[in-house]
C-alpha cells in the first residue's frame, strides 16, 4: 500500500513538473532568438508570409506578396488617411469635444490588450476628449474603442472610399470590426447555441452578412441596446470562434500595403498639412529631415504591419504579413518582428541579405 501511495505521488508530481520545465525550456529556447532566425522562418513557411518592400517607388523585395491576409489592426491606416483628408475638407473638426463616457460605451473589456485604458491612463484623458486625441488613441495605442468611434463618425461609406480612391485592391470591405466581437455573444444570446455552433455559423456567414451585423452591433451598442451581448461578451474567449472572427477581418496584401504607404509619403494626394497632421496623430520623436509612419497588428494567429520611412536620401515602404495556425512561433516572432521590421529599412547589410535570402520568389 505505501508503495503504490509512492508511485501515485511520483507519477503526479512527473505531471506537474515535466509540463513547468518543458515550458521554462521553450522560453529560454525563445528568448534567444533573433531577426535572423524570423528571415529563416519566412523562407521555410513562405505560404503563411509575406513581405513586400519598395525604395524609391522600386520593388526590392515581393515574396508571396499577392497573399491575401487578415490585416487585423494595420487596417487602422485607413483610417487615418480618412480621417485626415476629413479634416482637410472640414468635414470633421480636430478640436470637436466628445465626452469619454460615450467613447467609453465602446470599451469591450479584454479584447485589445488594454489598449484603451493605457491610452486614457498615459495621455490623462480626462471627461472630455477631442476627435485628435481619439485619433492618437486609435494609431498611438490602437484602441478599439476609439477606432470605432471614428468608424461611426466618419462613415462606412466614406472610410470604403478611401479603399477606392487610393487603387487598394485586393481588399475586402471595412467594418465595424471592434463591434463584430459581439457578434459570438449575439448568436449565443439570440438562438441559444453552443461555442461550437455559434463558430461554425459565422464560418458559413456570407461576408456581405457578416459585415452588416457588425455595424448592427455597433448601432446597438451606441443606442443602448446591447445589453444582453455585452454580457456573453466572453463567448469570444473560444480559439475556434478567434479563428473564424480573424478570417472574417478585413483583408489585403503585403503589396497593396506598401504600396499605399509609398504613395500617401510621396505623392500629392496628401498636402504638406496633411502629412504633418499624420506626423502629430502616429507621435514619436520625429528626427530633423526624417519621416516614418507605422501601424501594426495582431491576432493570436497572425501578426501585420505597414510603414513608410522618408529621410533627406530615400524613400522605404515596407509591409510584412506572417500567419501562425498554431500559434507556438508567435510566441517568439512577437518579440523579434519589430527588430526584423527596424533592420530592414535602417540597414542595408541586413536587407541586402534578406533580399538575398528570400529573392523575387513569387
Amino acid at each position: 500500500m505505501k508503495l503504490l501511495f509512492t508511485l501515485i505521488v511520483g507519477v503526479l508530481i512527473l505531471l506537474i513538473i515535466t509540463p513547468i520545465i518543458m515550458l521554462l525550456f521553450v522560453k529560454k529556447k525563445n528568448a534567444s532568438k533573433t531577426k535572423e532566425d524570423f528571415l529563416t522562418y519566412i523562407e521555410e513557411y513562405r505560404d503563411y508570409c509575406s513581405v513586400t518592400l519598395l525604395e524609391n517607388k522600386n520593388k526590392l523585395l515581393t515574396f508571396n506578396e499577392k497573399k491575401e491576409m487578415p490585416l487585423a489592426s494595420t487596417v487602422k491606416l485607413i483610417y487615418l488617411i480618412t480621417f485626415v483628408e476629413a479634416v482637410r475638407e472640414k468635414k470633421v473638426m480636430l478640436d470637436e469635444k466628445v465626452k469619454v463616457e460615450d467613447l467609453d460605451v465602446l470599451y469591450l473589456e479584454n479584447t485589445d490588450g488594454g489598449a484603451h485604458p493605457k491610452w486614457k491612463k498615459e495621455h490623462r484623458i480626462g471627461d472630455e476628449v477631442t476627435l485628435f486625441q481619439i485619433a492618437q488613441g486609435m494609431m498611438q495605442f490602437s484602441s478599439n474603442a476609439c477606432t470605432d468611434f471614428l468608424f461611426h463618425k466618419l462613415g462606412a461609406e466614406r472610410i470604403n472610399h478611401t479603399l477606392t480612391k487610393y487603387d487598394l485592391n485586393p481588399h475586402s470591405p471595412i467594418y465595424a470590426i471592434s463591434s463584430a466581437m459581439l457578434i459570438p455573444a449575439y448568436l449565443k444570446v439570440e438562438h441559444g447555441w453552443k461555442k461550437g455552433q455559434i463558430a461554425q455559423a459565422m464560418k458559413e456567414m456570407e461576408q456581405h452578412e457578416f459585415e452588416n451585423l457588425a455595424n448592427t452591433m455597433l448601432h446597438n451598442v451606441l443606442n443602448e441596446k446591447a445589453a444582453p451581448y455585452l454580457n456573453e461578451l466572453s463567448t469570444i474567449s473560444d480559439l475556434t470562434i478567434q479563428r473564424v472572427l480573424m478570417d472574417k477581418l478585413p483583408s489585403s496584401t503585403t503589396e497593396q500595403y506598401a504600396t499605399f504607404m509609398m504613395r500617401v509619403g510621396e505623392s500629392n494626394d496628401l498636402s504638406i498639412d496633411d502629412k504633418e497632421l499624420i506626423d502629430r496623430i502616429l507621435g514619436g520623436e520625429i528626427e530633423s529631415g526624417k519621416r516614418r509612419w507605422f501601424k501594426g497588428g495582431s491576432t493570436a494567429f497572425t501578426l501585420t504591419s505597414a510603414m513608410y520611412q522618408r529621410d533627406a536620401e530615400d524613400s522605404v515602404a515596407l509591409s510584412v504579413f506572417v500567419q501562425d495556425e498554431k500559434r507556438y512561433e508567435l510566441l517568439w516572432i512577437r518579440n523579434v518582428f519589430h527588430d526584423f521590421l527596424k533592420a530592414m529599412v535602417e540597414d542595408r547589410a541586413f536587407r541586402e541579405k534578406v533580399i538575398h535570402t528570400l529573392g523575387n520568389r513569387n
